[in-house]
C-alpha cells in the first residue's frame, strides 16, 4: 500500500462509516505518528481497550499496521443486547473489515476480554504480547486502573501503551467517575517500569514506554 493511500485511508471518512459528530479521535493523530518511529517490531500488534466505531482502530491498521500488523479490539456493545449496541458492532466490525489488514474484535468487557487474552497469550511458544496498548474504556478510575493492570501484563518491553481521557472535563478529577485517579495511581504503583513520553500534565492523554519485560504472572492449570 502506498503511503499517499494509507494517508488518504486514514484521515478520509469516505470510506468508512463513522458518525461525524463523534470525532474525538482526529486530535491524536499528529502526536501517534510522531510516536511510529518507536515501535521497533516490523510486526505491531496493538490492542485497544474501547473502540467504539473504530476510528483510531482504522487509523492504527492503515499507518502503523499498513504493511504488517493487527489489532485486537475490545469493546462490549451493550453484549448486543440494545439496537444502539448493535449498531455500533456492525460499523466497527464494517469499518475494520474495509481497512483490508488483520483485525479481531472481542465484543466484551474489558475485564473478562482481557484475561481471556492473558490466557491465549500463555500458551504462544513465541511472539507474546503488544507493541501498541490504548486504554480508552470506562471512564471509572477504578475500572481504568483495572484495565491497566490486566493490559500492562501484556504489553511487550517497549510497548506505547496509551491513556485516554486524562483531561476529560465531564466529571470532577477527584471524582471516582473520572479516569484520572486510577491512571494516577497505575502511575505511582509502577514507577521505574516505564519512561513517560508525555510529560505536559496539561495532555489529554498519557503517553508511556514500558522499560520492563513482559510479565503476564499467572500458570494455566
Amino acid at each position: 500500500m502506498s503511503a499517499s493511500k494509507v494517508t488518504e485511508i486514514s484521515t478520509s471518512t469516505d470510506e468508512y462509516e463513522f458518525t461525524p459528530t463523534q470525532s474525538w479521535f482526529a486530535i491524536n493523530i499528529p502526536y501517534w505518528k510522531s510516536l511510529f518511529p518507536l515501535v521497533a517490531s516490523g510486526e505491531p500488534r496493538v490492542l485497544e481497550i474501547g473502540s467504539w466505531e473504530g476510528r483510531s482502530a482504522v487509523f492504527l491498521l492503515t499507518t502503523l499496521c499498513a504493511q504488517r500488523g493487527e489489532i485486537v479490539c475490545i469493546d462490549h456493545v451493550d453484549l448486543m443486547h440494545t439496537h444502539e449496541g448493535r449498531e455500533r458492532h456492525r460499523k466497527l466490525t464494517q469499518n475494520l473489515a474495509r481497512t483490508g489488514r488483520p483485525f479481531r474484535m472481542l465484543p466484551q468487557f474489558s475485564v473478562p476480554a482481557l484475561y481471556a487474552l492473558l490466557k491465549e497469550e500463555m500458551l504462544k511458544d513465541a511472539g507474546a504480547g503488544f507493541d501498541w496498548i490504548y486504554v480508552d474504556g470506562s471512564h471509572r478510575a477504578d475500572d481504568t486502573l483495572l484495565d491497566a493492570e490486566l493490559a500492562w501484563r501484556l504489553a511487550r518491553e517497549g510497548c506505547i501503551f496509551i491513556f485516554d481521557d486524562y483531561n476529560w472535563p465531564e466529571q470532577p478529577v477527584e471524582s471516582i467517575e473520572h479516569p484520572r485517579r486510577g491512571i494516577d495511581a497505575f502511575l505511582a504503583l509502577h514507577a521505574g517500569e516505564y519512561e513517560r513520553l508525555s510529560e505536559n500534565p496539561e495532555q489529554y492523554q498519557v503517553v508511556l514506554k514500558k522499560t520492563c519485560k513482559m510479565r503476564i504472572g499467572f500458570l494455566l492449570e
